[in-house]
């Protein structure tokens, strides 16, 4: 099993092909299409069925692009604008250099640290849902400042699954606890603050559970803070099922 390059149109495509030896001639039977070539040394493709992906053609597994892949998207009969907005971002970026903050969210260690930088700014500036990210990338600094992200749906999906894993929650909060001690007063005098709160929500997820409220009975996720007493500055939070 081998796999084929060709092109259509100046696109560059792949396909699957098999060589069968028979009685000393050889033959290809039909190719199973890949897609189009997006990444050609690390084998990742794009088509319809699977979406983006990269193939291993040892094991012949399709599985998640590596989060450090950026697809550069051509459009045609495009012109590259940069009327984008700038002041948001650019100040967000500023205030966290100014902090010393980049070290804590570094910590967290994802692939893409461009896409992981444009999300977080995403989230801070803006209430809409994920499906809007990529359309606020391309009017903001962001897609200056942060050039290799990938703010697409599908690769949001990827970096929140990787990102929420339990061993990189607790790298993350370890290094934002440890900036607090050193940069907050307060944190000498060990006050602090719990709260949670519950959030309903039907949506059959793992995180959530079965709870009772004085008889009203829920599906629910609850929400648990830790708080700075002196300056209200979150500490820690953690979801757990149901109440």
């Amino acid at each position: 099993m081998y796999i084929e390059f060709y092109k259509v149109n100046s696109y560059e495509y792949a396909r699957l092909r098999k060589s069968v030896r028979k009685n000393g001639v050889v033959t290809h039977g039909k190719g199973q299409t890949l897609g189009r070539v997006l990444d050609k040394e690390r084998l990742i493709f794009q088509n319809r069925q699977f979406g983006l992906y990269q193939y291993d053609l040892a094991t012949g597994e399709r599985r998640s692009a590596p989060a450090d892949f950026c697809a550069k998207v051509e459009r045609k009969n495009s012109r590259e604008q940069l009327i984008v907005d700038f002041g948001n971002v650019y100040f967000i970026q500023k205030f966290i250099e100014k902090h010393g903050l980049w070290p804590v969210l570094e910590s967290v260690g994802y692939g893409n640290p461009d896409s992981f930088k444009s999300l977080l700014s995403y989230y801070i500036l803006e209430n809409q849902s994920n499906a809007h990210a990529e359309d606020w990338y391309e009017g903001s600094y962001a897609r200056i400042a942060y050039p290799k992200a990938n703010l697409s749906s599908p690769r949001i999906s990827d970096q929140l699954k990787e990102i929420g894993r339990e061993d990189v929650c607790r790298r993350f909060f370890k290094a934002y606890i440890e900036y607090l001690k050193v940069n907050t007063t307060e944190a000498a005098k060990g006050a602090i603050l719990i709260d949670s709160t519950g959030l309903p929500n039907d949506i059959r997820l793992p995180v959530t559970a079965v709870s009772n409220h004085n008889g009203e009975i829920n599906n629910e996720v609850r929400l648990i803070y830790v708080v700075q007493r002196g300056t209200g500055l979150p500490i820690y939070m953690r979801y757990i099922p149901g109440n």
